[in-house]
């Protein structure tokens, strides 16, 4: 259920009122006669608070599936600021060369030609398909290389060195990427990246901004805090795609007891490895024959401790049971490998269902672009106010505009339920024809069959696991059959 709270005082007072009055008293009044209509907008502590305590989401026994599954999820929002060249007069090294750098009319400096939304979006996605120290080294070659803060005519500016030449610019939030061509002709992208937190259910938002100079599993460990703070829990499952499948993330989800839902991102070698403890899907293998096991349960640890001292583990029963041993319930730490021994198994069909309809929950952004100006990706879209405060003020007010209209619709508010159609599990079928294909191609890659030390030991398979053997799984060495899909 969405409780909407409107936060006071014990009096009663209206808490729009006070925030007026800080505005006023403390001369925030931006859009005043006696104020140039282009100053930049910066939302006072107290009002982005207020804007976010608006929307206040609890999960109660009436409603357990709002934010029980969400989809995490960024795209662009670009800056109205720009860049102008600035290096001190006499020290530019291009225009020592001949080149036009610095020139311009007076008083001005040569602005480099800003790079499209598409062409950047294009290129993080294209990074988030490498392995992340290679995509981490590709990324930080397009920052810039020096960056400093500098106050010029009573304001401050951000002054950044990209190649040879400074640049400044009036937004000193917002992030910056480099595209220099053959010729070193330079090409930028400024602005931050636009983060929702879908619900699977509603389909309602959470939003966060944040300057595009942060990478984005940093984004994503202060958007899953804001989610567990509004909705009072953390989500059972956490969907993304490869930008979050990282060993942070998946640490972030275990340790608070959510599931993550995130594609496998390509490693060094580009090869998926069975171990002796798991399986390249996670599984984990018996420790007393080597055969694969079935779920039993997900243990988060002690969450009255930090993170890092929670060991969440998973329990599980070996599939074969060829030893008296076999017979007893088994563990593993999830701190063996985060990446791969998640709360939600990949054989599991929820984890495919979850995991195929996150394409879907995407077209949030281009929803919030068309209804409410969000994620500018053009001129027409992007506002003219310089500042991230202006940015996450407009995100948190579509948020609020949101989830009213969602507790309406359902009949949350005290009137009655609106809704005409009963929701639908579009992708079941498809998640149960994936889980089948899985389970086939598990039993070819011989990881259906036991391997290991005490396999070897048994004579019921080889010590060498499928992935790192010469041609894969040798025929004939599996002992169990394909589970029912």
């Amino acid at each position: 259920m969405v409780i909407v709270s409107i936060p006071g005082d014990a009096t009663g007072s209206d808490p729009r009122t006070q925030i007026a009055d800080e505005h006023r008293d403390s001369g925030d009044h931006h859009y005043d006669a006696d104020v140039h209509r282009h100053q930049p907008v910066t939302a006072s502590p107290r009002s982005m608070a207020f804007a976010s305590q608006m929307v206040t989401i609890e999960r109660v026994a009436q409603h357990p599936r709002v934010m029980a599954h969400v989809h995490f999820d960024n795209t662009e929002d670009e800056t109205h600021a720009s860049l102008v060249h600035d290096c001190e007069p006499g020290t530019c090294p291009r225009r020592a060369r001949g080149h036009a750098a610095g020139r311009g009319r007076s008083g001005a400096g040569a602005r480099p030609t800003r790079q499209s939304t598409k062409t950047f979006r294009e290129d993080r996605q294209k990074l988030n398909t490498l392995d992340p120290e290679v995509a981490d080294r590709e990324r930080s070659a397009r920052e810039p290389a020096e960056a400093e803060l500098v106050e010029r005519a009573g304001r401050m500016v951000k002054r950044v060195k990209v190649g040879e030449c400074w640049y400044r610019t009036l937004d000193t939030d917002a992030g910056i990427r480099a595209y220099v061509g053959p010729r070193g002709a330079k090409r930028f992208w400024h602005g931050y990246y636009s983060g929702k937190a879908v619900c699977h259910f509603t389909g309602g938002v959470i939003p966060i901004v944040e300057s595009a100079s942060v990478q984005e599993h940093y984004i994503f460990d202060r958007h899953f805090d804001l989610v567990c703070e509004l909705a009072g829990a953390a989500p059972q499952t956490a969907i993304g795609d490869k930008g979050l499948s990282i060993e942070s993330a998946f640490r972030k989800c275990t340790t608070n007891g959510t599931a993550p839902v995130f594609p496998w991102r390509s490693t060094p070698d580009g090869v998926r490895h069975d171990y002796e403890t798991h399986d390249r899907h996670g599984i984990p293998r018996c420790k007393h024959c080597g055969a694969p096991t079935t779920f039993v349960r997900f243990s988060p640890g002690d969450r009255n401790r930090p993170a890092e001292q929670r060991h969440p583990r998973l329990w599980f029963n070996c599939m074969s049971g060829v030893t008296p041993a076999c017979a007893k319930t088994q563990s593993i730490a999830c701190s063996t490998d985060y990446r791969l021994l998640v709360p939600l198994w990949r054989t599991d069909k929820l984890y495919h269902e979850l995991r195929a309809s996150h394409g879907s929950y995407e077209s949030a952004h281009d929803w919030w672009r068309d209804r409410y100006k969000v994620a500018a990706d053009d001129l027409g879209l992007r506002p003219k106010v310089r500042d991230i405060g202006f940015h996450r003020l407009r995100a948190n007010a579509a948020a609020l505009i949101e989830w009213l209209r969602i507790c309406y619709v359902a009949g949350w508010l005290g009137n009655p339920d609106r809704r005409t159609r009963e929701a639908t599990r579009k992708f079941k079928t498809r998640a149960e024809r994936i889980a089948v294909r899985l389970a086939e191609m598990r039993y070819r890659m011989g990881v259906m069959g036991a391997y290991g030390e005490a396999a070897e030991r048994l004579a019921l398979g080889m010590r060498t696991p499928p992935s790192r053997r010469p041609r894969g799984a040798p025929v004939g060495q599996t002992t169990l059959d394909i589970p029912d899909a």
